[in-house]
This record gives C-alpha cells, sequence and structure tokens, in this order.
C-alpha cells in the first residue's frame, strides 16, 4: 500500500472509476480512493481532494500517459459519428440551444410564486375547508342527524 501514488483526483465518483476502467483495461491495476464517503456527502468532495485514483509507482508514466489522451475523435470515428456543424455557416463551434426557457423562467416567477403566497394571505385552504364541513353539516340536519 506504501507505494500507492495519486495520479488523479476527480470530484464524482463517476469521473473517478471510469478513468479506473481505462487504466484497468490496459492492464494497469488501479484503486479508487475515499469514493463512498463522497457518495454519501458529495459536498465533502473539494474539501477531502475528490475522488483519488490510484496506482502503483511502477505504473506512474502509463498511467498518466493513459488518462491524459483525448480519444474522443477514435470513439467519433468508431461510432461513425460526425462534427457537427452549423447549417449556416459551416462552423464547427456549435452548441445546442432550447428556445423558451427564459420566457419559461419569467412566467414561473411571475405567475408562479405568487399562488405561494395568496393561499397563504387569503386563507384559501380554510375557507375551502370550512365550506365542505358547513355542506356536511347541513346535509347532517337534514337527515336528521345530530352530533
Amino acid at each position: 500500500m506504501s507505494n500507492l501514488i495519486v495520479i488523479a483526483s476527480y470530484s464524482f465518483p463517476l469521473d473517478a472509476n471510469i478513468a479506473k476502467a481505462a487504466l484497468s483495461s490496459a492492464g494497469i491495476p488501479a484503486f479508487v480512493a475515499d469514493e463512498h464517503t463522497i457518495n454519501m456527502q458529495w459536498l465533502y468532495s473539494n474539501a477531502m481532494g475528490g475522488v483519488r485514483v490510484l496506482v502503483a509507482k511502477e505504473h506512474e508514466s502509463a498511467a498518466i500517459t493513459l488518462l491524459t489522451n483525448d480519444f474522443s475523435l477514435a470513439v467519433d470515428a468508431e461510432c461513425g459519428s460526425s462534427i457537427e456543424t452549423c447549417k449556416n455557416c459551416g462552423s464547427e463551434n456549435v452548441e445546442h440551444h432550447t428556445k423558451g426557457k427564459v420566457p419559461a423562467y419569467l412566467l414561473f416567477i411571475v405567475i408562479g410564486f405568487p399562488f405561494f403566497f395568496i393561499s397563504t394571505v387569503l386563507n384559501v385552504p380554510t375557507v375551502a375547508i370550512s365550506q365542505r364541513h358547513n355542506k356536511a353539516n347541513h346535509k347532517r340536519q337534514q337527515a336528521g342527524w345530530t352530533r
């Protein structure tokens, strides 16, 4: 255990496990430290130094080389996906944008929040309950039932 060194640190356990899987598939034994602690208290991640990936000292250089390589182009080629480009100008600097988020958010703020306060100020639930209670009492009195 004393010859293990930290080669990478991640904020989330999923990322650390992906790195561990990449190392294991290359034949480099790797270990993930503090995974369960961060899963239980994820706010502690940065304070504890994140979820750490540990390897033996003799595999340090190979592990760092493997984790610093970018395989995204190879994955795209393997899967047959192409680089997305803008339909108007042909630029590869493209990001997806959903229209309507800002108006929906503003509508929620303007219309959604006051309903919470109106029901409290006007005592709507209490009025509705008392009206149902009065109707039930009226029906009981008509039927000849009394409490």
